[in-house]
């Protein structure tokens, strides 16, 4: 079944105190048409492919103009490609390995369900024999080889199929090895995240399928929360994390989030839905190779307010790092390569742009290696102004971020291409209490606590 385009609504992390160059790189993404970008996938730090499509002035989709691009170069430049079909239908998803193989799902709205592969970088396509005869939500390829796809259900249940000669054979998965679905039960396009051999699903019910072994058995997870799952996403420990947004309230538009994770090894969901939590969680990113995660919050779709956190500890806690920027859904290859793409305004006639990681402050917070600086407070504690005061080996671009106990963030400063700087926060209208002052760098960050009398 097709997901919310909501859900699909893909935010730029815009410019962050007119540093933006520290951050993204901006880039055109080669699109024939302005579209609406979806999530960009790397398959190294070289390769990425990313997909979107065209709206009408209203912003609804339009079902048709739908586009690929793809980088071999980092990022820097970005070729368009052949989308393999013209005629109306919803697009799923894209699973690329490398830079000239890739599948993708597409609910032909005439032919019905496909699942197409690329051998040559999305110049042609060719039709694979799948088998969903009903709504295909999406397709996923753990290596060249063995990949699942998966359709909604039939009187037999989800059609969940598996390929073990990269799409030339399809088989279904046995009834026996696919939990029942409850009445009315189905999935959604893209509605699914996989790391390693591990991979899930959610549904409408907001019940979680899993596998741990590549899709041949399958377990189920009860819903936590709400009923309508935003959007689901996984770490390499082997988490889920499963967001909730909640749209009901039409009258004076308070937006709350519930966040829960799972593992395997869990018995029940752990709530890690914090006590301010009257914001729409847009998405959260793994950063593969670290434990840190990326979360991007907004409230109103185009006036905000925005905040952008990372999570040290799975989801427990955040530490707000920057305020103000339209940011959404991010994608990492690690902790120094990733993308994210641009919300398009209907009526904006320019380029859609994608912007490319280039390394920044940000790197220091998500390493958390430690900065060499030179760092001085004073006076500490303070009952009004606090004044900072610190030198490094070399230049660099640096980040001042004052947050409190919860990880708001209260003050942010920026410096560029320095060795040392001075700054000073003002502490007068601030609860009395204990804060925390983090400097980072590309090169690390360092972080101290300053005590408001």
């Amino acid at each position: 079944m097709k997901k919310s385009l909501f859900a699909l609504f893909l935010v730029l992390l815009g410019a962050l105190n007119n540093v933006s160059a520290q951050i993204w790189d901006i880039r055109d993404a080669g699109f024939p048409n302005p579209v609406f970008s979806i999530e960009p996938k790397s398959t190294n730090d070289s390769v990425a492919w990313v997909s979107g499509f065209a709206a009408d002035t209203q912003g609804a989709a339009t079902y048709t103009n739908y586009s690929f691009s793809r980088t071999t170069d980092g990022g820097q430049t970005w070729v368009n490609g052949n989308f393999p079909h013209g005629e109306p239908g919803y697009f799923g998803n894209i699973a690329p390995l490398g830079d000239q193989v890739a599948w993708l799902s597409y609910e032909d709205y005439t032919n019905g369900s496909k699942v197409l592969k690329t051998v040559d970088g999305g110049q042609t396509w060719e039709s694979q024999n799948a088998g969903i005869t009903t709504w295909v939500d999406f397709v996923h390829f753990f290596n060249g080889a063995v990949g699942v796809a998966m359709g909604d259900p039939d009187f037999m249940g989800f059609q969940i199929v598996k390929t073990l000669d990269g799409g030339s054979i399809w088989e279904r998965i046995a009834a026996a090895d696919v939990p029942a679905i409850e009445p009315g039960e189905f999935g959604y396009s893209a509605g699914f995240e996989a790391e390693g051999n591990r991979i899930w699903f959610y549904t409408n019910h907001g019940r979680v399928y899993h596998s741990g072994d590549a899709g041949s058995t399958w377990g189920v997870w009860d819903n936590p929360g709400p009923v309508n799952v935003w959007d689901i996403e996984a770490d390499e420990a082997g988490n889920c994390y499963l967001m909730f947004n909640d749209f009901s309230d039409t009258i004076t538009f308070v937006r709350q989030f519930n966040l829960f994770r799972r593992s395997a090894l869990d018995s029940v969901w752990t709530d890690l839905t914090p006590p301010d939590n009257d914001l729409v969680l847009q998405s959260i990113a793994s950063i593969p190779g670290t434990d840190v995660l990326m979360a991007t919050f907004r409230n109103s779709f185009t006036l905000g307010p925005y905040d952008t956190r990372l999570s040290y500890d799975q989801g427990a806690s955040w530490q707000t790092i920057s305020t103000g920027e339209r940011a959404g859904t991010l994608h990492f290859w690690d902790a120094d390569t990733g993308y994210a793409t641009e919300i398009k305004i209907v009526t904006e006639a320019d380029p859609t742009k994608l912007f490319r990681y280039t390394g920044s402050p940000i790197t220091g917070l998500i390493e958390r290696k430690p900065l060499n600086i030179n760092l001085a407070i004073s006076p500490n504690p303070s009952p009004d102004f606090v004044k900072i005061a610190w030198s490094a080996p070399a230049p660099d671009n640096f980040w001042l971020l004052l947050n409190d106990a919860q990880g708001r963030l209260i003050d942010h400063k920026t410096m560029e291409k320095t060795a040392q700087g001075n700054a000073q926060f003002d502490l007068r209208g601030l609860p009395v209490g204990v804060y925390s002052l983090t400097v980072s760098s590309g090169k690390g960050c360092l972080t101290k606590k300053i005590v408001k009398q």
